[in-house]
C-alpha cells in the first residue's frame, strides 16, 4: 500500500519519532484494513459521519463494549456525553486514533517525555492498551478532566478503524453505560436516540487496560 498519506500532512515534530515503527504499524494496520470488506454499509457510516459532525452524539462499537462516541475538539458535545453518562467532570475521557498523526493533535508526544512515550507506544500499540499521555494545551477541561494529560488509543480492531476512517480524525469514545452500571455489549442495550452502527456479534465485555506514561503506573 502507498505511504502518500504519511507525508501528505504537515507534522511539526523530531524527525526520530516518525521513522520507522510508526511508518511499519500505520502501514501494515491500513494495508489489511483497505483489503477487508467493511461491515457497515457506506450509506450507514456516512450517516453517522454527518451526526458526529453536526457536533450530536453517536454510538460504535469499541473492542469490547459500546461507547458513546463524539467530536473531541466539540466542548457542548462533551457534555452532551457527561450527562448521558451521569459521569463527573473530573474524570476525563479516552480518545480513539487511527495513526500517530490523530494522536499529535490531541497528545504532546515530542516534549520531556517523548522517549518514554515512544517506548510505551512501541510495546502497546495498535492495540487495546489506552496511553495517559500529555495533553495539548488547547483541549478542553472537559475532555482531560483538568488534569493536563489525554488518554489515548490506537486499537488494533478492524472494525473501529472502518469508522475512525469514516470520521478522519480523533474520536472520543466512552462506555455506554451510566457511570457505575455494566456497559453495553448486546445490540438490544443500546437506548433509543443516538445514531448507532451495531455490530453483528455480541461484543466481549472487556475494557481497554489504562497505562499511565508519566509516572509509569498501570490504571486499569
Amino acid at each position: 500500500m502507498a505511504l502518500g498519506f504519511l507525508t501528505s500532512r504537515r507534522v511539526t515534530t523530531s524527525p526520530k519519532f516518525t521513522e520507522g515503527l510508526w511508518k511499519e504499524y500505520v502501514k501494515d494496520s491500513f494495508g489489511t484494513f483497505s483489503r477487508r470488506r467493511g461491515v457497515w454499509e457506506p450509506s450507514r457510516l456516512e450517516k453517522w459521519r454527518e451526526t458526529l459532525a453536526s457536533g450530536d452524539v453517536v454510538v460504535a462499537p469499541a473492542e469490547g463494549v459500546y461507547g458513546y462516541c463524539c467530536d473531541p475538539f466539540n466542548e457542548r458535545a462533551i457534555y452532551k456525553v457527561m450527562s448521558l453518562k451521569q459521569r463527573s467532570s473530573a474524570k476525563g475521557f479516552i480518545v480513539l486514533c487511527r495513526n500517530i498523526f490523530d494522536v499529535m493533535r490531541v497528545a504532546d508526544v515530542t516534549g520531556v517525555y517523548e522517549k518514554e512515550i515512544r517506548r510505551a507506544m512501541d510495546a502497546h500499540w495498535p492495540g487495546a492498551v489506552t496511553l495517559i499521555l500529555p495533553a495539548k494545551s488547547s483541549l478542553s477541561d472537559a475532555l482531560t478532566g483538568g488534569k493536563g494529560t489525554v488518554a489515548v488509543r490506537i486499537p488494533s480492531v478492524l472494525y473501529m478503524h472502518e469508522y475512525l476512517s469514516k470520521w478522519k480524525g480523533p474520536l472520543v469514545s466512552t462506555s455506554l453505560n451510566i457511570s457505575g452500571y455494566p456497559p453495553a455489549r448486546y445490540e438490544a442495550e443500546i437506548p433509543y436516540g443516538p445514531i448507532a452502527l451495531k455490530y453483528p456479534e455480541t461484543l466481549s465485555g472487556t475494557s481497554s487496560r489504562i497505562y499511565n506514561v508519566l509516572t509509569g503506573e498501570w490504571l486499569r
